[in-house]
């Protein structure tokens, strides 16, 4: 009876130690901040309690279906640099430890000696002689990985044995849990800054494209009396050297038109008419536009251009991109003491239209091509470049659901590389057919709240024989339209008392006066102006404009009536 009692209570206190000894194990696995840290005190705390003094831990690759061995603890050095390459594949159903992955249950081995697990690579350095015991790494029953321990002597393993390492696997389980939610917390965190980056950065463009479109507008409306003015001088004087000054000042407000224009295209998201566009065609008008600039940097131009390189397109606004990129290649080439080389190349690539445009300029170097497409970054010199050619390019192409990349050669030289989607066949060519039309002897009615674009275009018209009246503003125009008749009206579609909806109206209530009608503006890139001129199918200029665009658009509206008719053209 003593006897009895006596092996009770030695049972109660190796419970009691047992118990201890889990929470003591568990404590210092829970202050171990990694699964390296953890199997390192498992082997101090277990080697001399259960013997195992030897851990590995190899994780699930599913992709690859294979254990990668990723952690390792109790282990000499030479035997450390054996297991770095130790792989299981899950495969191997007669080898130990993917058989525990693919069963999720746990393994022992009394003696590896007699009964040794499926040989791989790391297994002789791992399974010496002694015992051994594979368990697996779960995650919500899931396995992701599995734990092998080694123990040097051979025989059996006690279940107080088998706990502790059942504990020690339960507490890496839970590391490589929290370590994964840190991982995707951390990915959700960046995504979550990446977009709050993103809106602020939208805001920033938003803001920025509202103040860019509201200086275009105003730097517009005085362009237009300049160029209005120069085109009035030139018919008012002949001397040679005067024509020489009118031809300067009309130049340099064309360009100051294309910077504004720039501008505009940057702010302002275009809604482009699409049609077939003959690439060929289009590449040849840029390089009239630029032959100039290209005679005077001595730059030899290559073409290789296919005649079946049609693409769907705006043909205006792609017009834009070649001109950009074109114009950045001379500026490129006009820096360098060699002779520049512009290599143009159009080809047919499946469902593709494909520009190629070649420099043998300087290049671009390589933290510079990466921002290339930005706003407002320029590699050129401070007054030569505004940095929105590119990025407007790069906004018309990606809108026409194309790609524009650039690449450029360590020893120098840029390709920019362009793909539209292609259309079978040539696009259409228009044909001019004569007709009776005249920009003189008209009565016309100039309304705008700016007083030196109604005055330029007064004198204009006046020099070329027609009666001009003028109005201020919007009240001012519908008083003199009830009292006489004008062949043409040209008004401003921003007035300060009424707005070109409300002038449009009350215009069709009088005949055919709408029919005559040209609207002008700083910005019909904006959608309301856009809204307007495609509901309406109203005649338009865009300011600023070329005396001769004004007369070339009265004479289409005083040409006899075709049998079909789009007005909505620049």
């Amino acid at each position: 009876m003593a006897m009895k009692r006596q092996k009770q209570k030695e049972t109660q206190v190796e419970v009691i130690d047992r118990k201890t000894l889990l929470r003591g194990v568990t404590a210092a696995l829970a202050s171990g901040h990694g699964v390296g840290e953890q199997i390192s005190t498992a082997a101090a705390c277990l080697g001399g309690i259960t013997g195992f003094e030897r851990f590995a831990v190899l994780l699930l690759n599913e992709g690859d279906k294979k254990l990668l061995f990723t952690h390792g603890a109790g282990f000499k050095k030479s035997a450390s640099r054996a297991l770095k390459g130790w792989t299981v594949s899950l495969s191997d159903e007669d080898n130990l430890l993917a058989r525990v992955a693919a069963t999720g249950t746990c393994e022992y081995r009394e003696d590896t000696g007699t009964d040794p697990p499926a040989g791989t690579p790391g297994n002789g350095a791992f399974f010496t002689a002694g015992a051994a015991a594979v368990l697996p790494l779960s995650i919500k029953g899931k396995t992701v990985g599995v734990l092998a321990a080694g123990r040097p002597a051979p025989g059996p393993i006690p279940e107080q044995s088998r706990a502790l390492l059942q504990s020690v696997s339960s507490r890496i389980s839970l590391t490589i849990e929290n370590t994964l939610l840190q991982k995707s917390l951390s990915t959700e965190a960046q995504k979550l800054r990446n977009a709050r980056q993103h809106i602020v950065q939208a805001e920033k463009f938003s803001a920025l494209g509202l103040l860019i479109a509201s200086v275009a507008h105003e730097i517009n409306n005085p362009l237009t009396g300049i160029m209005g003015y120069a085109e009035a001088l030139r018919k008012m004087s002949g001397a040679p050297e005067s024509q020489t000054m009118v031809d300067k000042i009309l130049k340099e407000a064309d360009r100051a038109k294309r910077i504004t224009r720039s501008m505009l295209g940057f702010a302002r998201k275009t809604n482009f008419k699409k049609s077939p566009v003959d690439l060929e065609d289009l590449l040849d008008k840029t390089l009239d536009a630029l032959s100039a600039e290209i005679s005077k940097n001595r730059i030899s131009v290559r073409k290789y251009l296919s005649s079946d390189c049609v693409a769907l397109a705006d043909a205006d606004q792609l017009l834009q991109v070649f001109f950009n990129v074109l114009n950045n290649a001379i500026q490129a080439l006009a820096e360098q003491k060699q002779d520049g080389v512009i290599r143009i190349e159009t080809t047919r690539e499946g469902s593709l239209a494909v520009v190629r445009i070649r420099d043998n300029g300087p290049g671009i170097g390589e933290e510079s091509i990466k921002n290339i497409f930005l706003p407002f970054f320029t590699t050129k010199k401070a007054g030569t470049g505004t940095g929105l050619g590119l990025p407007i390019a790069s906004n018309i192409i990606e809108s026409h659901g194309g790609r524009i990349r650039a690449e450029s050669a360590a020893q120098g030289g840029t390709t920019f590389h362009i793909q539209l989607p292609a259309v079978a066949g040539k696009s259409a060519r228009h044909s001019s057919v004569g007709v009776s039309c005249s920009d003189q002897g008209l009565n016309i009615l100039i309304v705008d709240d700016e007083a030196a674009i109604r005055e330029s275009l007064r004198d204009i018209l006046t020099l070329q024989g027609n009666r001009v009246d003028t109005a201020g503003t919007g009240t001012d125009a519908l008083t003199l339209l009830r009292r006489g008749s004008y062949d043409i009206i040209i008004c401003d579609m921003k007035l300060p008392d009424l707005q070109s909806e409300s002038i449009y109206k009350q215009m069709q209530d009088m005949g055919d006066t709408i029919k005559k009608t040209i609207f002008i503006s700083g910005d019909t890139s904006s959608q309301e102006a856009h809204d307007f001129l495609r509901t309406t199918g109203a005649h338009y200029l865009t300011k600023p404009f070329h005396p001769k665009d004004l007369h070339r658009k009265i004479r289409d509206i005083t040409a006899p009536p075709k049998k079909t008719s789009n007005h909505f053209a620049a």
